[in-house]
């Protein structure tokens, strides 16, 4: 989070899929220095993943799942034209994602060969927009005067892998932030679940609360690959669960296979830290497994130590810096 010259909050959403991720004990910190609300970043994280997708089937199942009843029917028979016409307005602008908090709602700015900027009028209560407009696009190109309008392009095969990066994403992090009851787990199957997977009605209403309790006792959060399988691995209280799931590859990009394992962890309870030695704790942790992440401790209203550790992205070797912001697992 930055704060601008403006007084508003912005946020940078940043994917972290690949990285280790951990969340540390709770430590007072201000209100500025959290990201967006769970709400807003799992709305939000919907909206973006179904204009990257392109496509009409995605459309559909976000005039169905995201948009208000009130703003439905506002829109009525258009509800769909105008998905598909924000999709069509972003298509260039796909790439990196700002949110700001603003008197009238919340603007997102898109960012790739265009930047984009969009309004939003979010329930944060109930995760459903009441709006979405196309505020400017900036330095679009556009035809010249009196010249035809630039064809449509159709979805690329790019744009449909990231929208379902995307999608991934945004489930586990619906699992993260799940809950232990009945209702929230019949919503998740609702909502991001294929039919054949929910059939299982009961039994799987049981395997997303047991998710949802490892999900509220766990002291430290870490995604991973295995093969086409993402994983959330929850660890806390001295037992591990590891949630492993298979997404479609066609939008909207549904759950096709969910499955837990859940044990005991293989290493001792963690020893106290005294505070004198947390910052060489953090880069024997750093140095022997990996750790990834920014750290902020605070005793008696005092910064004992505030110190970004591992890398934000293996792939280009960026390491992490105190500037980082982190969305799953934060």
């Amino acid at each position: 989070m930055r704060r601008t010259n403006s007084g508003v909050r912005t946020y940078r959403l940043l994917a972290t899929l690949g990285v280790p991720v951990a969340s540390f004990f709770a430590l007072p910190t201000s209100a500025e220095a959290q990201g967006p609300p769970p709400a807003v970043r799992e709305a939000v994280g919907a909206l973006i993943a179904t204009l990257e997708s392109a496509d009409e089937e995605s459309a559909v199942f976000f005039v169905d799942q995201r948009l208000s009843d009130a703003y439905r029917a506002e829109l009525g028979a258009g509800a769909l034209g105008h998905v598909q016409s924000l999709q069509r307005a972003t298509q260039n602008a796909h790439g990196d994602a700002g949110l700001e908090r603003v008197a009238q709602g919340i603007r997102l700015v898109l960012t790739g060969s265009e930047r984009v900027t969009l309004h939003l009028d979010l329930n944060e209560d109930t995760g459903h927009f009441d709006q979405i407009e196309v505020v400017a696009p900036e330095a679009p190109i556009a035809p010249g005067a009196g010249a035809p309008p630039a064809p449509e392009r159709p979805p690329s095969p790019t744009a449909s892998r990231s929208g379902r990066a995307e999608r991934v994403e945004d489930h586990l992090m619906a699992l993260e932030l799940l809950g232990t009851s009945e209702e929230g787990a019949r919503a998740f199957m609702t909502e991001r679940m294929t039919p054949a997977l929910r059939a299982a009605d009961d039994e799987m209403v049981e395997t997303l609360t047991e998710v949802g309790r490892a999900a509220a006792s766990a002291g430290m959060i870490g995604l991973n690959r295995e093969g086409p399988y993402a994983v959330l691995v929850l660890r806390g209280g001295g037992s591990e669960t590891r949630v492993r799931l298979l997404v479609a590859d066609a939008p909207p990009f549904l759950i096709e296979e969910l499955t837990v394992e859940a044990g005991a962890q293989n290493s001792e309870p963690a020893r106290p830290v005294p505070w004198e030695e947390l910052g060489a704790e953090l880069e024997r942790a750093r140095d022997e497994w990996g750790f990834s992440g920014t750290v902020l401790a605070i005793r008696d209203g005092e910064v004992v130590l505030h110190q970004a550790y591992g890398l934000a992205d293996r792939a280009s070797g960026r390491p992490n810096d105190l500037e980082t912001i982190y969305d799953i697992g934060s």
